[in-house]
């Protein structure tokens, strides 16, 4: 386990905490934590950041460092109530080890209402969730809903138990090491972002089991909440303050003017009385614009409860029957959140954003509403901006310019050709090099420079890699440094600059009717459209590895983790054997990547045809057929390590066409 240094006793008491055994064990109670009441509205949570205020809670404040400030408390009570609270649901869960079942529920609400404080806190934060957050397991909290999955109830006291050490060292930190109040203006929206994805079904860490996974949603929507009502009232503090300053000074400053009066006579009174009237028109100036900004903030806050309920109203009614509708919508609905929470908690063009946008996006009072349906401008430029037009100039050139390769017979294009959404509908590409056949097929290009990584194993990071290692592949291009300069290029390194320029400008649209919807554009996606995104959300699990906005193995908010899995493809459709392809493990040496390959982006999947790494489903219906009897498992194939969240689905015939519809619609961005 990798720990965190920690200064003072905090650390030994983190270490402590954390030891199995050091605290109480598996299945003994733990001492002081709270319940949260019912699970509609855990204790300290209202429907709406107003009147009473998201972060009234009944739950004693945890003890705090000397000199903490009322801001620091208000902050730090939110994480440390949190923690209490799931620890208040370990020993029922142990008593009713059921998924579904109200203890459960309120552990996962729980820790999803702080897991966005916990995650500032590296040692107790690996402990319960793992090493950040593309962990495939998820820490204790993954390993514990694995178990509550399988009903395997020796595995649920083992892993409840290291769930509770972790809950208790991370009160302890809160407890000992405050949060300050200024953090709210982060953890607010991007408690916000986090919800889009938790309702999207793409957050890493979503429980397995659908009505646990609303109530993960719930629970960052909890958050959210809190952080607007503690907002508010370090507000209130903070002008109460400034009002009482503001009336000594004034009281000083009568006592000295009135002292220069005394001592001046009457031409001073004259003077006093000039000051007197312009001070009087300043006053009032600065009261109306304070009751302009006053007015704003009713505006605001006013909109901020109307989107907590409406998202607050969904999630309460899904989650006594699991299954949440029109997903997309909830989605767009938590963009706009963020923005308010924004401009509540920091002001306009302040707080925390997960990236800048690719193109326009809908606008909240003048806040950018980003969503994880809103695709990013590219994260990974490594040039100049100045510089980025002249080379995705020189990089389009370069793409279509067959003299890279040897011989000139081949360029970039031939195998990433635009009508075919930069693939090249084959099942493997022809190879330049006699007896050294091409084993893989030709991914899309679009939106690959956006992603984690390159080629199917991933053993390119970076598109101008990737660029570099085709054009010199010998059976793909056999390109050399001989045919520089070239189209402006002067080297190979210079050339793969311009490429990755190229896809970076040119070759991530978001002009799908998807990209529309999430700026606004509400007929943009058909009722049968979103039928199919809640499909393939929730009963399909496929935005678990395809996370949008890439819809891609590439995880957001920054997109520098790639997602790989092992799925069981055999050699046909028709077979029962596992194509032998190793995949990513060639790469990694992983014995857990055995056939694992990166996934790919559904975005303009229609025209990308055939699928899979080896290219041998060659229609949508197959492939979709493939992962509802429940991937190589489900043919009877054995996969050891085949991905848990790859298993048999029941789709109905219905489901199964608005799952396609949306495929083949909804992320098909407009010709070039």
């Amino acid at each position: 386990m990798k720990v965190s240094s920690l200064a003072g006793t905090a650390s030994l008491a983190l270490l402590v905490a954390l030891l199995p055994g050091a605290l109480a064990g598996c299945g003994e109670g733990s001492s002081g934590a709270q319940s949260t009441g019912t699970l509609g509205a855990p204790s300290g949570t209202t429907a709406l950041p107003a009147s009473e205020g998201a972060g009234a809670s009944s739950a004693s404040p945890s003890p705090s460092a000397g000199g903490q400030s009322d801001g620091d408390a208000a902050a730090d009570k939110i994480a440390a109530r949190a923690a209490r609270e799931a620890l208040g649901q370990v020993d029922s869960i142990l008593a009713h080890p059921d998924p579904a079942g109200p203890a459960y529920l309120a552990l996962r609400r729980a820790v999803a209402r702080g897991e966005v404080f916990f995650r500032e806190r590296d040692f107790p934060t690996e402990a319960l969730f793992g090493g950040g957050m593309a962990d495939e397991i998820g820490g204790a909290l993954g390993r514990l809903d694995q178990a509550m999955e399988s009903g395997d109830r020796p595995a649920i006291a083992l892993h409840a138990g290291e769930v509770r050490r972790a809950l208790r060292a991370l009160e302890d930190s809160f407890s000992r090491s405050p949060v300050h109040h200024s953090r709210l203006p982060v953890v607010g929206p991007k408690a916000a972002y986090w919800l889009g994805a938790a309702i999207a079904g793409s957050k890493p860490g979503l429980s397995r089991s659908p009505r646990a996974a609303i109530a993960d949603a719930l629970g960052l929507l909890d958050a959210v909440a809190d952080c607007l009502g503690e907002g508010r009232k370090s507000e209130a503090a903070a002008k109460s303050g400034e009002a009482a300053k503001s009336g000594e000074a004034a009281k000083s400053e009568d006592a000295a003017k009135s002292g220069e009066a005394a001592k001046s006579g009457e031409a001073a009174k004259s003077d006093e009385a000039a000051k007197s009237d312009e001070a009087a028109k300043s006053d009032e100036a600065a009261k109306s614009d304070e009751a302009a900004k006053s007015d704003e903030a009713a505006k605001f806050e006013e909109a901020t409860k109307q989107e907590i309920s409406a998202l607050r109203n969904a999630l309460t009614t899904a989650l006594g029957t699991g299954h949440l509708q029109d997903r997309a919508r909830l989605v767009v609905r938590t963009g706009r959140l963020g923005a308010l929470a924004r401009l509540v908690l920091a002001g306009r063009g302040k707080g925390w954003v997960p990236y800048f946008p690719r193109g326009a996006v809908e606008s909240v009072q003048g806040e950018q509403a980003i969503t994880v349906l809103t695709v990013p401008m590219s994260l990974r430029g490594r040039w100049p901006a100045s510089e980025e037009k002249r080379l995705a100039e020189m990089g389009e050139k370069l793409f279509f310019d067959k003299g890279l390769s040897a011989g000139g017979v081949r360029s970039c294009a031939s195998c990433h050709v635009p009508e075919k959404a930069y693939s090249d509908g084959k099942a493997r590409p022809e190879s330049l090099l006699p007896g050294s056949p091409i084993e893989r097929n030709a991914p899309t290009l679009l939106y690959a420079a956006l992603g984690a990584a390159q080629f199917w194993d991933g053993r390119a990071l970076t598109s101008e890699r990737q660029a570099a290692m085709v054009v010199h592949s010998k059976a793909e291009m056999g390109g050399d440094e001989k045919v520089f300069p070239r189209a402006g290029a002067r080297t190979m390194d210079e050339a793969a600059t311009a490429l990755s320029a190229f896809q970076v400008r040119s070759l991530s649209p978001a002009s799908a009717p998807i990209d529309r919807f999430a700026r606004g554009e509400e007929e943009a996606l058909s009722a049968e459209d979103r039928a199919g995104f809640d499909v393939l959300a929730e009963k399909g699990r496929c935005f678990r590895c395809h996370a949008p906005p890439l819809f891609a193995g590439a995880l957001p908010p920054d997109f520098s983790t790639a997602v790989y899995a092992a799925l069981g493809v055999p050699e046909t459709p028709s077979s029962k054997v596992q194509d032998g392809d190793r995949g990513r493990a060639v790469v990694s040496r992983r014995p857990e990547d055995e056939r694992a390959f990166k996934t790919p982006s559904l975005r303009n999947v229609d025209k990308t045809s055939p699928y899979f790494h080896h290219g041998a489903y060659p229609t949508l219906e197959l492939v979709l057929d493939f992962y509802d009897k429940g991937g190589g498992k489900g043919l009877g194939i054995e996969v050891p390590n085949q991905d848990p969240d790859v298993r048999p689905l029941g789709l109905t015939a219905a489901e199964k066409r608005a799952a396609l519809r949306f495929l083949r619609s909804a992320l098909a961005d407009k010709p070039r």
